[in-house]
């Protein structure tokens, strides 16, 4: 208890003054009771906007990142690495530099494009088109253990992965284990493929 209080009861007689600390002190109990409850409930909130926000960046068809939380990644891939890029003062940045910069402080991205959506769509209808994506996110997933995996249009059949720490050379082994792995797909009854640029 601060000393001013202490000073004002200290005229008080005895009983009377123990019943005013006694109070003060029951109040400022249920004040921080109160306080941790609030705390409690800003932090669940705060959780389930995270929540809600995380879930906002979901496609809901592949269940992969979409396109608008790619961008976000990539955004702030480049404002950890643009810093480090050094150039003589007479030049202007460009977007080879960023990609260089990504490049060099082992980040890649890998697109990856569904081959012939369009013709299952036309074959089989647009159902069996869905179950192909379906299909495709699934194996993406499955072979890369790790990193996110992005739908780029809502409507379209491209997907990427971005990588971080792994060399150039590890980004070809990765890129073939995802084409094996959509490839091996058992969930789509047809043989799907997939291209893949690095």
């Amino acid at each position: 208890m601060d000393e001013d209080l202490l000073k004002a009861v200290s005229g008080l007689d005895e009983t009377t003054r123990n019943y005013v600390l006694g109070r003060i002190t029951q109040l400022e109990q249920e004040k921080q009771t109160k306080i941790s409850a609030l705390e409690e409930e800003i932090l669940k909130r705060d959780l389930s906007i995270t929540a809600l926000e995380e879930r906002e960046h979901i496609d809901h068809l592949t269940k992969c990142y979409t396109h608008a939380r790619f961008d976000k990644y990539l955004a702030e891939l480049i404002q950890i690495h643009l810093p480090q890029i050094k150039l003589p003062s007479s030049r202007v940045l460009t977007p080879y530099d960023t990609v260089n910069a990504l490049f060099e402080d082992n980040v890649g991205i890998l697109y990856i494009d569904l081959d012939d959506l369009k013709l299952i769509n036309d074959r089989y209808g647009h159902a069996a088109g869905t179950s192909a994506l379906q299909a495709v996110a699934n194996a993406l997933k499955k072979g890369i253990r790790g990193s996110k995996v992005y739908r780029l249009h809502k409507h379209g059949d491209e997907f990427s992965i971005v990588v971080t720490g792994h060399n150039p050379e590890n980004n070809f082994i990765l890129g073939r284990r995802i084409f094996e792995s959509v490839l091996n797909q058992t969930e789509f009854p047809e043989r799907i493929t997939v291209s893949i640029g690095i």
